[in-house]
C-alpha cells in the first residue's frame, strides 16, 4: 500500500519580493523520517508561489485574494527563470536548485552535487524532445502555443473566456481568478538515489540541503500583443474590434465585437473575463485623434450557431468591459468609432513573487521493507574560469568515473550556451578523437553523444542542440538555426581505471566565423556510487 504525506521544510521559507530582491528564501532543508520506507521517483518537492501584480498608474495590487475587489484587474503575467542575463529558457523546475546535499544519519553523505542547476539544463535537453518539452508539469516559463510567442494565457490565473449563457444570461458571478501554484521538483532530478526504494529504518532520518536559485525567478509577460498579432484567420489581429457606426454625442461605450470568429473560442480567445484590458479608439468626427484607455472585462459572451440572441451565430466574441472605454462629447454629431484592444500589463518595477511555502512530498510504502543496499549513480562537480579563447585544462578524474559532462556557460549564469568551436580530449594521454578535433554539432560530436547516452544505458530523444526561448518562435531547426537558441553541451565517456585518471581538455571559444572567450567552464564527474 502507498501513503502520501506532505511535510513542511524545516526553515521557513516564506517571502515576497520583486525578482531579484528575494533575502530568506535562499535556503531550503527538509528532513525525510527515518521510520518507513519511501519512494524517491515518485516524491517531489512542491513550493508553492503567486503574484501580486500593480497598475502601474494607481499602483493598486492585483493577486488571488483581491479578485473580487471591483476596480481590481487580472493581468496576463507568469513566472518565468532568469538563465543568462535576462533570457530566459524553457527550464525544469529542478533549475531553481543551485547546490544540493543529501545527508543521511547513519551513513553520512550521500550526495552533493554543486551546479545541479546547470547539469539538469545540460541534460534536459537532451534527453527530452521538444514536445515533451513543451508538454511537462515541471516545467518554468512559458512556451508558444497555438496564438504564438507573447500571445498565451498565464497559468497564475484560473482563466474564464465566457461567462454568458446561449441564452444571453450574464453569470456575472463566474469570473477569473488568480491562482497560487505549486513548482514541482521531483527528487530524481536532483540526486541518482532519487530514483530508488529509501529505507529510512536503515539509513535513518535524512536531511536535505538546497541552495535555491530564487532570485533567478522573473516576470513575463503573455498577453500585451494581440493588437499587432494576426489570428486564426490570418488577416485581422485578435485586438480588431468591428467599427461601432454613427455613435451619437453623450454616449458611454462598454460593448464591443470581434472582428475575428472563432471554431474554438476556448483555445484561441486570448482575451478573459476580469482582464485588465487596454482600448485604443479613433473617433472620426474629431479628425483620427485617438484615446486610449484602460478598463476591466466585465463579461464575454460567445455567438455560436445555435444562439438567437444578439449578435446572431456568427461565432464572433461580445466584450462588455466594466466601466465605458470611450465617452463621445455630449455636443458632437454622430460618429464611427474604431476599436483596438490588448492586455494591459503591469509595473513589473513594483510587483512582487510571492513565496509561500514549500513542502516534501513523499510516497511512503506502507508494509514494504526496503533496501539496504542502493547503486546510484551521482556527480562530482568542478567550476574553473577561463580566459581568451582558448582553453586548456588538466583534471584529474576519480579512477570509478565513467562519463564526463562540460558545461561553458557565461559567468554566474545557468544556462550551459556560451559557443565554443571545437574541443579534442585526451585520457592518460591517449587522444580520444584520433587526429580530428569534435566540432559543435558535427557528425563527430553527435556520436559522442550518442557515446555517452550508450554508456548510460539510454537513448537520446533530442539532438538539436537548441533550447527554447521563451521569447522566441519555435520551429524546425534549420541550418541558421533563427528559431532556436544554440547550446553547447560536452560529453564524452570514460574507461573504468584502477586509478585516478589525467583528464586534458582543450577547446576553442566561439561559433563559425568568429572568436568568443571561455567562461565559466563546469565540469561533472558521473561516478556509480553504492550506498
Amino acid at each position: 500500500m502507498e501513503k502520501i504525506i506532505k511535510l513542511q521544510s524545516d526553515n521557513q521559507f516564506t517571502e515576497q519580493a520583486v525578482p531579484g530582491a528575494f533575502t530568506t528564501c535562499n535556503l531550503l532543508d527538509f528532513t525525510i523520517p527515518g521510520n518507513a520506507t519511501y519512494d524517491l521517483s515518485k516524491s517531489f518537492i512542491a513550493i508553492n508561489a503567486e503574484l501580486i501584480l500593480t497598475d502601474p498608474a494607481t499602483g493598486a495590487p492585483a493577486g488571488k485574494d483581491t479578485q473580487a475587489t471591483p476596480d481590481t484587474a487580472l493581468y496576463n503575467t507568469t513566472v518565468s527563470l532568469d538563465t543568462q542575463g535576462g533570457s530566459r529558457f524553457v527550464s525544469q523546475c529542478a533549475s531553481l536548485v543551485r547546490n544540493c546535499q543529501l545527508e543521511s544519519q547513519n551513513r553520512g553523505m550521500v550526495e552533493s552535487i554543486r551546479r545541479v542547476d546547470t547539469l539538469r539544463q545540460c541534460l534536459y535537453n537532451l534527453e527530452n524532445d521538444k514536445q515533451m518539452q513543451q508538454e511537462r508539469l515541471e516545467n518554468l516559463g512559458p512556451q508558444q502555443g497555438k496564438r504564438g510567442v507573447g500571445n498565451l494565457t498565464t497559468d497564475m490565473i484560473q482563466a474564464v473566456v465566457r461567462n454568458v449563457d446561449n441564452q444571453n444570461n450574464a453569470q456575472l458571478g463566474l469570473k477569473s481568478k488568480g491562482i497560487d501554484r505549486d513548482f514541482r521538483i521531483p527528487i530524481s532530478d536532483l540526486f541518482g538515489v532519487g530514483n530508488a526504494m529509501w529505507n529510512g529504518e536503515v539509513y535513518g532520518p535524512t536531511r536535505m540541503h538546497l541552495e535555491m536559485n530564487t532570485n533567478k525567478l522573473a516576470l513575463q509577460n503573455c498577453g500585451g500583443i494581440e493588437d499587432v498579432t494576426n489570428g486564426p484567420n490570418g488577416t485581422e489581429t485578435y485586438g480588431e474590434m468591428l467599427q461601432q457606426a454613427a455613435v451619437a454625442g453623450g454616449t458611454d461605450l462598454t460593448v464591443m465585437q470581434t472582428k475575428l470568429r472563432y471554431k474554438d473560442y476556448s483555445l484561441n480567445f486570448p482575451f478573459y473575463v476580469g482582464q485588465a484590458i487596454s482600448v485604443t479608439t479613433t473617433d472620426s468626427v474629431r479628425g483620427g485623434a485617438q484615446a486610449v484607455q484602460h478598463v476591466i472585462i466585465d463579461s464575454i459572451d460567445y455567438s455560436n450557431n445555435n444562439s438567437q440572441a444578439t449578435p446572431g451565430g456568427d461565432e464572433s466574441m461580445t466584450i462588455t468591459t466594466r466601466t465605458p472605454f470611450y465617452s463621445t462629447p455630449g455636443a458632437q454629431a454622430p460618429t464611427n468609432i474604431d476599436v483596438l484592444i490588448k492586455a494591459y500589463l503591469p509595473n513589473f518595477a513594483t510587483s512582487l513573487i510571492r513565496i509561500n511555502k514549500a513542502d516534501i512530498v513523499l510516497a511512503e510504502q506502507v508494509g514494504v521493507q526496503g533496501p539496504s543496499e542502493i547503486d546510484y549513480r551521482t556527480y562530482v562537480s568542478e567550476i574553473q574560469v577561463g580566459t581568451g579563447n582558448n582553453y586548456f585544462h588538466q583534471y584529474s578524474v576519480e579512477a570509478e568515473a565513467q562519463n564526463l559532462i562540460i558545461a561553458s556557460c557565461d559567468t554566474n549564469e545557468i544556462a550551459p550556451n556560451r559557443p565554443w568551436f571545437d574541443y579534442r580530449i585526451s585520457i592518460d594521454n591517449i587522444d580520444q578523437t584520433g587526429n580530428r578535433s569534435v566540432e559543435w554539432a558535427g557528425n563527430l560530436h553527435q556520436d559522442r553523444i550518442m557515446r555517452f547516452f550508450n554508456n548510460r544505458g539510454q537513448n537520446v530523444d533530442n539532438l538539436s542542440l537548441s533550447m527554447i526561448d521563451t521569447a522566441l518562435v519555435q520551429g524546425i531547426v534549420n541550418p541558421t538555426r533563427p528559431n532556436q537558441v544554440d547550446y553547447f553541451p560536452l560529453l564524452e565517456t570514460l574507461p573504468l581505471t584502477p586509478a585516478p585518471k589525467d583528464v586534458q581538455i582543450q577547446m576553442t571559444g566561439g561559433v563559425f566565423g568568429g572568436a568568443a572567450a571561455v567562461q565559466d567552464i563546469i565540469l561533472y564527474k558521473e561516478i556509480v556510487k553504492t550506498i
